[in-house]
């Protein structure tokens, strides 16, 4: 049985998460109509099975949550990354209005065709469902309210890919509104050669080439539990919680799986753009404030001296004619770092530090990095 990627793992997440939203908000929906039923109808409202009706509308809550919340994730926002903002939130609107005519449709030829015992495609019944059902106050009402809770849960889902997965939830909970400390490990991950790439391709097929590079790396970076912080010109930074980056020696990996996917996609590149992307990296674990800054922008940021002593790790790859070079304060996070091979490079002053700082080069399956 194939393994789920963790890229997959998200999208299932946020399918559940989204047919929970919708069936809380069919509870409250509930309760509201109801509430008024009762009021208007009273001698109506005692023969009513409640139960049965509530079990009934959390039935079709959860399947439409599935189904559709399914069609969202896996479909929809795929297709509105690459194209202006609004274009998903309308096409997810469209694409509800048509399903859901369709099925009301199909539905009511067939209840009426019962009721009249004629069939489904009768002219009688052909006019009753699209004169009358379809455009009855109830079904415009459930039109329209269904209509902005796809628009807006569409909506929801774009703005939850510009934060960045889960980023959106921990500005929604408050969780860096107070700065607080966490152990973080840090990848700063730069393209080779960007200058004269950049003047052989012209500004705009060299903002194609990083767009292709940094949608290549994305997946080996979520698979890898790594969240992606910032994209600073042609350069990445990848972060991840202590516990994530040691769990699989995810951080160690990461670099090597992302090298494996640009490699297997070497024709694409070179034809395309002439180049395959050749990039450098360090890796360094530290102690970081994160917190939210900012007024009329806000984002969550990471502040220490990791970053600057990661960036600079990363930097002497160039010195040592080596694409990844990881700290010993890393390194020391790992009981067992099999299937690695860790080899002792040098030991660096940086700038502003008393002590020297251990720099190693890995080695898997007998490639160097």
């Amino acid at each position: 049985m194939p393994r789920i990627s963790v890229k997959q793992k998200i999208k299932v997440k946020t399918v559940l998460i989204i047919t929970l939203l919708w069936m809380i908000f069919l509870s409250f929906l509930f309760v509201h109509e109801f509430s008024s039923f009762k009021f208007r109808f009273p001698e109506q409202y005692d023969q009513m099975a409640i139960g049965v009706e509530y079990g009934l509308l959390m039935l079709a809550g959860m399947l439409a949550g599935l189904i559709g919340g399914s069609f969202f994730v896996f479909n929809i926002n795929i297709k509105a990354r690459k194209q202006p903002f609004y274009f998903g939130i309308l096409l997810s609107a469209f694409y509800f209005l048509v399903v859901y005519i369709l099925i009301t449709s199909i539905m009511s030829m067939i209840a009426l065709s019962i009721e009249k015992e004629k069939l489904p495609l009768d002219p009688e019944i052909l006019r009753i469902t699209f004169t009358e059902n379809l455009f009855a106050p109830y079904q415009l009402s459930n039109i329209l309210i269904w209509t902005l809770i796809v628009a807006v849960t569409q909506f929801m889902l774009q703005v939850n890919d510009m934060f960045g997965p889960g980023n959106l939830w921990k500005v929604f909970t408050g969780k860096y509104y107070t700065p607080r400390e966490e152990l973080r490990v840090f990848m700063f991950l730069d393209l080779k050669s960007s200058t004269s790439i950049a003047e052989n391709l012209g500004h705009q097929q060299y903002y194609h080439f990083l767009n292709a590079f940094y949608a290549e790396i994305s997946d080996p970076i979520l698979n890898r539990y790594g969240e992606i912080y910032q994209y600073v010109g042609d350069e990445v930074v990848v972060s991840w919680t202590a516990q994530r980056a040691i769990r699989n020696l995810n951080c160690l990996h990461c670099f090597f799986d992302i090298r494996s996917t640009v490699e297997k996609s070497k024709k694409k590149y070179t034809d395309k753009y002439g180049f395959l992307p050749e990039f450098k990296a360090g890796i360094h674990f530290g102690p970081v404030t994160a917190g939210e800054v900012g007024v009329s922008k806000r984002d969550i940021v990471f502040t220490g001296d990791v970053l600057n002593t990661t960036s600079r790790i990363q930097s002497a790859c160039a010195s040592y004619e080596v694409d990844l070079l990881v700290s010993e304060n890393t390194l020391a996070l790992f009981d067992n770092l099999r299937p690695f091979t860790s080899i002792f490079v040098d030991k660096i002053e940086l700038r502003g530090k008393e002590k020297k700082i251990g720099l190693f080069k890995l080695e898997l399956n007998g490639k160097t990095a």
